[in-house]
């Protein structure tokens, strides 16, 4: 089958609003180089000027005998700074007010603060001689229309991957490190819901956003239940429960408040109503993969959420009615593709969403993903992929400017993971194209130095990433060299049962812990799973220092690997989904009986130290 991504870029919408766009500077350029060149009064001279480029203004306080030359070349300069500045904001923040006001500040303040002498003759025309190649540089490799090439592409991902001579995956338990990897999570998960102690809590505004880590925290313990543990409650559910409680805490999402304000001019800080899909679309990824992974004993993941802005002021939705939300929004959104912050788009966080969308039709037998599917292909493939086959990092919805290569090897990979379950022929044709040519370029030199989860100079984050996205395509060689380069540039040390690396961030590590323990198309599998685990279950574990490795049911049998993090453990086991009022028994290095009470729950009472392995079976 031949791609579908022969096009020409960019696509229909965004060459509109580039158009627009440009437009717009250009009448400013043009109008400004008229005032000041057609006014003999220095003020309107100095606004004009600054119409052309921001802080430019200031070069017209040149008198002709340069006597504050520098005076008016370093306010020049500072104009342009902050307006450069300004820019930097807009993106972080999604403050579109503050470019336009920092350009008309320098505007008012280089006319209104004008000495009043006469300008120095040749600044009026040197601006515009400068700017006008450039802006013409910028029109036209913008707006010049590039054809994408025409390449096979596979039919899904797990014929590509799942098919090949892979290495195969074993289906057996947690290893010891990664149950202590869990453990951090769960450490931080299982504390009172209004500590987030051991979160990096730097910003709410970008990556190292406390909701984040909550998301791929929750989505680490929803790969390791559905791929382990689909048979074991306990406080793993309590954990998903708990990161599901703290994000409606509201230091967690009142950031919405300030950039609806200033990216949507709306003073409705509701952060479900409209666009913010970096918050509820990651929130109903998290509710989703959850509710998969444990099958309908999480039904606790489907309840009301409640946003209490004030006593007066408090926003309530359930699941449903956030994917509803979704839905309308996917099906008339000009771009195809849904903001984050107001403004600007990004395919990553666009994909991460689909797959709630996606996860919750499997689990409720909805068609809603079915519906937005081709659309949301389209506008991936024509909108946001540039002509070599890169996906477009972020594009400006105002603009219809886009980031070229920001994020480094990290915002071509990671997508792939998100890509996996929702479009997984678009994901083995981009893997395809980005590992080749992450081989040939220097697979770890490609990973920006910069940990997302916490800012700091590390490729913790990258490598785990794009170890994660390796592992649901199936390229174990990709994934292990990352993960080795993980190991040695930031080696992990274990206390009290938890094991971390040195200055890596939380969110580093909960993505770390997917990377690990995700099959080929795992995430695939876990977004389309329908089905509920029957038989008897472990329901709760009364210590933390017991690892649970495996628990996997069949209808008469529970198969259970333990293991203790700390020193030898004392443990109360308690089964539920028992036949009422029958004898069990378990089998292996633990030999005991017990009986099932009148609601198929029972327990016994162990000791563990190290590993030990048990099946609980009904005695006929």
């Amino acid at each position: 089958m031949q791609s579908t991504l022969n096009y020409k870029y960019p696509g229909p919408i965004t060459r509109m609003q580039l158009k627009l766009f440009w437009l717009i500077i250009v009448g400013m350029a043009v109008f400004g180089a008229l005032v000041a060149n057609s006014s003999v009064d220095p003020r309107l001279q100095a606004g004009g000027l600054g119409l052309v480029l921001p802080g430019m203004g200031f070069l017209t306080w040149i008198p002709p005998d340069f006597s504050n030359v520098w005076t008016a070349s370093l306010l020049a300069l500072t104009g342009g700074f902050s307006f450069a500045l300004s820019l930097v904001v807009w993106f972080a923040t999604g403050n579109a007010l503050l470019p336009p006001l920092i350009w008309l500040l320098t505007v008012v303040a280089a006319a209104w603060l004008h000495p009043g002498h006469e300008s120095l003759d040749g600044v009026l025309m040197l601006v515009p001689a400068i700017s006008w190649p450039v802006i013409g540089s910028a029109i036209f490799s913008t707006l010049r229309p590039r054809r994408a090439a025409t390449k096979p592409r596979a039919d899904n991902v797990k014929s590509t991957y799942r098919a090949g001579a892979l290495r195969p995956v074993a289906e057996d338990e947690l290893c010891i490190e990664d149950l202590q990897r869990m453990r951090l999570i769960l450490d931080r998960a299982l504390q009172p819901i209004d500590r987030f102690d051991g979160f990096d809590w730097l910003d709410q505004f970008q990556t190292a956003a406390v909701r984040y880590q909550l998301n791929f925290s929750s989505y680490a313990l929803s790969v390791c239940q559905h791929r382990y543990l689909n048979a074991f409650d306990g406080y793993l559910m309590k954990a998903q429960k708990n990161l599901l409680e703290k994000q409606q805490d509201r230091r967690i999402w009142s950031y919405w408040g300030l950039e609806s304000l200033w990216g949507n001019f709306d003073r409705n800080p509701d952060p479900i109503r409209c666009d913010n899909i970096m918050f509820k679309g990651f929130l109903v990824t998290q509710m989703a993969l959850a509710r998969n992974a444990a099958g309908t004993r999480a039904c606790e993941m489907d309840r009301r959420l409640t946003f209490r802005q004030s006593d007066q002021r408090v926003f309530e939705y359930d699941l449903d009615q956030i994917i509803r939300i979704l839905e309308q929004e996917y099906a008339t959104c000009r771009f195809g593709l849904l903001p984050c912050e107001p403004n600007w788009i990004f395919p990553l966080c666009n994909a991460i969403t689909a797959c709630g969308i996606r996860a919750t039709d499997s689990r409720w037998r909805e068609t809603r993903w079915a519906q937005l599917v081709d659309r949301f292909e389209h506008a991936l493939s024509t909108e946001f992929t540039f002509p070599n086959g890169q996906l477009v990092p972020f594009r400006s919805a105002y603009t219809g400017l886009a980031g070229a290569s920001v994020g480094g090897a990290v915002m071509q990979t990671f997508p792939c993971l998100f890509l996996s379950p929702i479009l997984p022929s678009l994901a083995a044709d981009h893997w395809a194209r980005i590992s080749s040519e992450l081989s040939c370029e220097g697979l770890l030199r490609s990973h920006w130095p910069v940990d997302t989860g916490n800012y700091g100079f590390s490729r913790a984050a990258g490598y785990a990433a794009t170890a994660a996205a390796a592992a649901e395509m199936g390229d174990f060689d990709i994934r292990d060299r990352v993960l080795q380069a993980l190991d040695n540039e930031h080696p992990t040390r274990v206390m009290d049962g938890a094991r971390h690396r040195e200055n890596a961030s939380l969110w580093a590590h909960a993505v770390e812990l997917i990377a690990r323990n995700l099959t080929p198309a795992g995430l695939h599998d876990l977004v389309h799973e329908d089905t509920d685990p029957v038989g008897p279950r472990l329901i709760d574990v009364d210590n933390i220092d017991v690892g649970i490795a495996r628990a996997k049911n069949t209808e008469s049998e529970l198969i259970l690997v333990l293991q203790s993090l700390n020193d030898a453990q004392s443990v109360e086991l308690r089964f539920g989904c028992l036949k009422p009022n029958k004898t069990y028994r378990s089998i292996g290095d633990v030999e005991t009986e017990f009986i099932a009470d009148q609601n198929g729950h029972a327990a016994c009472q162990i000791t563990i130290e190290g590993r030990l392995e048990l099946r609980v079976q009904e005695i006929n």
